[in-house]
């Protein structure tokens, strides 16, 4: 079944790749060998502590890379592109990492070493904090860098929150608030990435 599967993908990405263009291909090759690997032998990222990072990778950067690319072959504008998506990739990994804390004791058990695993709950736990604090610090640099005032800021807007999860950042050793601390997790990211787009929209409409 799993032979089919990459069988008919490899079909498809071919066919794609025809109507496409081959900066298409590639993206899309990529993203298939890291989604792939992401849980799959041999590389099976998940449990080798390089999950969060591949994830991210895929869902925040070469996701809107490809759509990006598909609109503006000329890649023209993709320097705004990059620097937008750098905080959505930090709260996505920092998500993960948070998403992994109430599983940590079967995927120990199982041999699923991810980083709350690898790392241990309190170091993770630090790392969560310092990765949604440099997210909600990026607006200002980004704003340096060029993003318009208007991106710079719906970035900023959730930051409130995350000041506040972060310091309760003890939920994770409680597991009565594992709901709690994932929710809010996935919240940030999906809240960040809703008012980085309605910036855009906003400028474009």
């Amino acid at each position: 079944v799993a032979l089919a599967a990459v069988a008919g993908l490899a079909v498809i990405a071919v066919a794609i790749a025809i109507v496409l263009g081959g900066r298409a291909a590639i993206t899309l090759a990529v993203i298939f060998v890291l989604a792939w690997g992401y849980s799959a032998p041999p590389l099976r990222l998940c449990a080798r502590g390089l999950g969060e990072l591949d994830t991210a990778l895929v869902v925040t950067v070469l996701v809107p890379f490809l759509g990006f690319s598909l609109q503006a072959p000329d890649l023209r504008g993709g320097e705004l592109l990059a620097l937008s998506i750098v905080p959505l990739a930090l709260l996505q990994f920092a998500m993960l990492v948070a998403i992994e804390f109430p599983d940590a004791v079967g995927d120990a058990a199982t041999g699923k070493r991810t980083l709350v695993v690898r790392l241990g709950a309190a170091p993770a736990a630090k790392l969560y904090v310092a990765a949604t604090a440099l997210a909600f610090a990026w607006p200002a640099l980004a704003y340096v860098l060029g993003v318009p005032g208007l991106t710079a800021l719906a970035m900023a807007v959730p930051g409130p929150l995350a000041i506040w999860r972060m310091a309760r950042i003890r939920d994770h050793a409680d597991a009565t608030a594992f709901e709690r601390l994932t929710f809010f997790a996935v919240f940030l990211l999906v809240a960040t990435s809703a008012c980085v787009l309605a910036s855009w929209l906003a400028m474009t409409s």
